[in-house]
């Protein structure tokens, strides 16, 4: 009677591990699978289910690179340690999306390789965001780019103002030709034109004090 309550304990301390196990793999806000030697998929979580769009059934005894491309690539190399990779996947209803990947090898009790276990996470958003940022980077660079480029050409346009001002005052001490000093006020005004425009864009180039809110 001992020896049976004792080992009813234990079925009942088993059980509980073994639901605790089932909930903890089922809570999980990563996809998970189990692999077997032959990288076919033995065991997935409902996380991967929901990332890759497919039933359990559709994923259980399906080889890993069928479901993740790429991934049997990685599963390869996980015996030199946990690999990570970010690969890309197209799902069933057409989406596009990036996995950040992990595998891992599967050990028994002896220490002995019984498998894989496959990790991944979609990180399409965080692509989003650091293509998004890259993008932004490029941008602030040829802002800067244009901003010194438009300096160079403020530069010059202030010596031909000056020249042409000086011109226009000889033309008028000697000869006071009308039409010439037409034109050289036409050159004037046109300078005057271009600066503005020029002093417009580095203003719209150059990012403000932060305002506080």
């Amino acid at each position: 009677r001992l020896a049976d309550a004792r080992l009813e304990t234990n079925v009942g301390h088993l059980r509980e591990l073994q639901t605790l196990h089932e909930r903890t793999v089922e809570s999980l806000t990563s996809g998970l699978l189990i692999l077997e030697v032959g990288a076919r998929i033995s065991s997935c979580n409902p996380e991967a289910t929901r990332i890759r769009e497919s039933s359990r059934a559709e994923l259980e005894g399906r080889r890993a690179e069928e479901v993740i491309p790429g991934l049997g690539a990685i599963l390869l190399r996980s015996g030199q340690g946990r690999m990570r990779m970010r690969l890309p996947l197209a799902l069933p209803s057409g989406a596009q999306r990036f996995l950040g990947v992990a595998a891992s090898l599967l050990r028994n009790s002896r220490g002995e390789p019984v498998g894989h276990v496959g990790i991944f996470q979609d990180v399409t958003e965080v692509v989003r965001m650091e293509r998004e940022l890259r993008h932004r980077e490029r941008l602030a660079a040829v802002g800067e780019l244009a901003a010194g480029v438009a300096h160079e050409v403020r530069n010059p346009l202030a010596a031909i103002s000056g020249c042409v001002e000086m011109l226009r005052a000889l033309n008028r001490e000697r000869t006071d030709d009308a039409e010439q000093d037409r034109l050289m006020g036409i050159v004037l005004r046109e300078i005057e034109r271009l600066d503005a425009l020029i002093a417009d864009f580095l203003q719209f180039a150059r990012p403000g004090p932060p305002k506080p809110p």
